[in-house]
């Protein structure tokens, strides 16, 4: 029993099982602010930011099933997270401020007062696309040394069967 129960702490102290669990909490918590949103002052692109935190769910889902065409999947979807949750989050005042600078800083502003949940996506979404770009460079640096070790065997000497030296 107990062997079970150090199982389920050290899977649930992985990171990618951390992930997981933040994306379920910023998903309902996203889903619940939206809807009471919603209620009082109406749809304008109903449902968006679920979308968002549903993305995130499906990244840190893919990371934790571990293939490869899942990885790719996760670095897919928090790359979107990230371009469409960091344009609204840090650039949503374009039209109303001149300067780069002055543009950030009343899109923090806002967007600290108003959804400081997309923080917390964007957050997410980095280390969910840096954990799977490490998972796609191990996978792949690892085939390559694979293929690279095989092929250096069979230009070793003692790795061919025929001796070099022939006896006469």
């Amino acid at each position: 029993m107990s062997g079970k129960v150090n199982r389920l702490i050290l899977f649930l102290l992985h990171p990618k099982a951390i992930f997981l669990g933040v994306a379920i909490f910023l998903l309902i918590y996203v889903f619940d602010n939206e809807r009471r949103v919603q209620e009082i002052v109406g749809c304008y692109d109903c449902g968006w930011a679920t979308r968002q935190a549903f993305f995130l769910l499906i990244a840190s889902l893919g990371l934790l099933l571990g293939r490869l065409w899942s990885v790719i999947i996760s670095l897919l979807a928090s790359v979107k997270v990230i371009y469409s949750v960091g344009y609204s989050a840090l650039w949503n005042n374009i039209a109303e401020v001149r300067g780069g600078w002055r543009i950030l800083k009343e899109s923090v502003g806002w967007t600290y007062e108003a959804h400081p949940e997309y923080f917390a996506e964007i957050l997410l979404a980095v280390l969910v696309g840096s954990y799977a770009i490490s998972f796609l460079w191990r996978s792949i640096s690892r085939k390559y040394l694979i293929r690279r070790t095989a092929s250096n065997n069979g230009m070793h000497p003692t790795a061919n069967s025929a001796p070099l030296i022939r006896k006469t």
